[in-house]
């Protein structure tokens, strides 16, 4: 009886264990043309951050601080500064002339730098910051040193020398400021200390919150902690960043449409949505990145986007109740 106890016990924490997130190169990892926009945040009460298992981290406290910026992942060989980092095969392009760069491989996302084409400055890494590895779940932690050089103008330049520690420490379900519900989320905790020497001299430490779901290449939510020690003295500061387009206040449903297929993307008049077997959708809805609804039609795969104003919205398709969501970006 004891055994069959213990055995249960066992049976229970295994299926626990398989429920929590892994993120995968596959599913997470930035590829090209993946969109993202943040809205920043602030708080004036305690930020739900306890790490474990089964978790409930409720957001809906927040209140929004700024406006929304967004970035897109490119092919870094069509970007201005790609000399610079021979190893990048991506980056992220903010469209006002900064790029990030890296290395996306199989087992691991290496951060090698960013320039900004405008004002003419840059950081590269002569040993690339280990930013994610693949896969990664609760419990999985990764310790990785670095090393760049940041050059600000031909005799102004910055060395770095650093620590990252990236660990899984939580799992469970988040809530975001719209109400916005997702279950089965992957809590990140990283902590990486910078330590700057040049013409700038300093010790950076920042702690930083991330919690993921399966469906996004990037956190649904971004908590931020840094602290600062130079000549000054010691500075704090914190900031929060949440996935505008996970947070368009949509309710979350459990069962997702497969095998769709919108075209073009981006798009300027209209956009195409093809199921399998030639379903028609019961409804099509585009949201845009504060989540309002802009569009709405019913029994119709077609949906006409010559009115929206160029930008990145949420499209959300339903059909025998289940829904598929997917990125758009509009353009003129």
């Amino acid at each position: 009886m004891k055994k069959n106890y213990i055995l249960a016990i066992c049976s229970l924490i295994s299926i626990n264990m398989s429920a929590q997130l892994t993120l995968t190169k596959a599913n997470n990892a930035p590829i090209v043309g993946y969109m993202k926009a943040n809205t920043s945040y602030d708080s004036t009460v305690a930020i739900p951050k306890t790490i474990g298992t089964n978790k409930n981290w409720n957001f809906t406290s927040l209140a929004i601080l700024s406006g929304t910026s967004s970035s897109t992942y490119v092919n870094s060989s069509t970007t201005p500064s790609v000399g610079l980092f021979p190893a990048a095969n991506i980056a992220q392009d903010d469209g006002s002339g900064y790029y990030e760069y890296f290395n996306s491989q199989t087992s691991t996302l290496d951060d090698l730098g960013s320039a900004d084409v405008t004002n003419g400055t840059s950081t590269i890494f002569s040993n690339p910051a280990k930013w994610m590895v693949w896969p990664f779940g609760y419990g999985t932690s990764s310790n990785d040193a670095f090393a760049a050089t940041a050059s600000f103008d031909p005799t102004t330049t910055v060395n770095y020398t650093g620590n990252m520690v990236v660990t899984g420490t939580g799992a469970g379900t988040v809530i975001l400021p719209n109400g916005n519900k997702y279950t089965n989320c992957l809590q990140i905790t990283r902590t990486y200390t910078i330590v700057g020497t040049g013409a700038f001299t300093g010790t950076f430490t920042l702690r930083d919150y991330e919690y993921w779901a399966s469906t996004y290449r990037s956190p649904l939510i971004n908590v931020s902690y840094q602290t600062t020690k130079d000549i000054n003295g010691t500075t704090k500061d914190f900031n929060i960043t949440v996935n505008s387009l996970a947070d368009v206040g949509l309710e979350e449903q459990e069962i997702l449409l497969h095998n769709v297929k919108v075209f073009p993307n981006p798009a300027k008049d209209i956009i195409n949505v093809e199921l399998e077997e030639n379903v028609i959708a019961d409804k099509i809805e585009l949201y845009d990145i504060k989540g309002k609804l802009v569009l709405a039609q019913e029994l119709n795969n077609k949906i006409n986007i010559s009115d929206l104003d160029p930008g990145i919205y949420l499209l959300n398709v339903r059909s025998n109740d289940a829904y598929f969501r997917k990125r758009i970006s509009v353009i003129k």
